[in-house]
């Protein structure tokens, strides 16, 4: 069949196109749970435990927004120097040490929502969302939509991307509705789940083969050579033999 030629569903779903909807599934479900929604839907509520004050939220949707906007710009010019993966495994180690200073300082400064630690601790606690929502914005904020826009192969780009989109909004359900019910009842000891969840993000970049530089023939020749080393080696072998015979 013609790479141009529409894909059936039942190819879609099925061998080695299963395999990369899994990894797209798997991206964009990691794009969601790394914690970035979790400070955009209860930013606000964190920012007013840490200050005390009912207007301190106002200033951190500005703020978020803010940082948020120009953070994301470093992402558009590094993505074709760095390469997709190298942006994502940076973007994963900037959050879990960010996660993790946050949940350090609310186990030791703000127990029982009091601070006990000054000033120090407040902004530096504020450094650390905004180091967050940085580090996000370069890499994992848009990574992962470039990733799985280039991974599918011409006849199922358009499922693909439009499954692994779904994908993220089955994500964006979750960070929704369990947070509050994290931050309720752990308090800052949730940011240790977003450690957690940024750990995967980490392995997810650091296993995934790079699509820089490589044209969509390319990437998809790239992923069939990653999931069948051993018969692509044994082609290229039998192609050499055939050219010295």
């Amino acid at each position: 069949m013609d790479s141009t030629t529409k894909g059936t569903w039942v190819e879609f779903c099925s061998g080695d196109n299963l395999k990369l909807l899994g990894i797209g599934v798997s991206i964009q479900l990691l794009q969601q749970l790394c914690g970035m929604n979790a400070f955009m839907y209860d930013g606000p509520l964190i920012f007013d435990k840490l200050f005390g004050n009912e207007h301190a939220g106002r200033l951190f949707t500005l703020v978020s927004g803010v940082v948020n906007i120009f953070a994301t710009i470093p992402g558009l010019f590094l993505v074709d120097k760095c390469g997709r993966t190298v942006l994502m495994k940076w973007s994963a180690v900037g959050m879990m040490f960010c996660s993790g200073v946050l949940a350090s300082i609310g186990d030791l400064c703000f127990e029982d929502d009091i601070g006990t630690c000054g000033p120090w601790a407040k902004w530096t606690a504020t450094l650390a969302i905004c180091g967050f929502i940085l580090n996000f914005a370069y890499g994992w904020g848009g990574m992962a939509w470039v990733y799985c826009a280039e991974m599918f192969p011409q006849k199922h780009r358009t499922k693909g991307v439009a499954a692994t989109t779904d994908a993220n909004w089955v994500g964006n359900i979750l960070i929704a509705f369990l947070p509050p019910l994290m931050f309720a009842n752990w308090g800052f000891n949730t940011f240790w789940v977003f450690v957690g969840t940024n750990c995967l993000c980490l392995f997810c970049a650091m296993s995934l083969p790079e699509t820089k530089d490589k044209s969509l023939e390319e990437i998809t020749l790239m992923f069939n050579h990653w999931f069948h080393p051993g018969e692509c080696k044994a082609t290229e072998d039998a192609d050499v033999d055939s050219v010295d015979a």
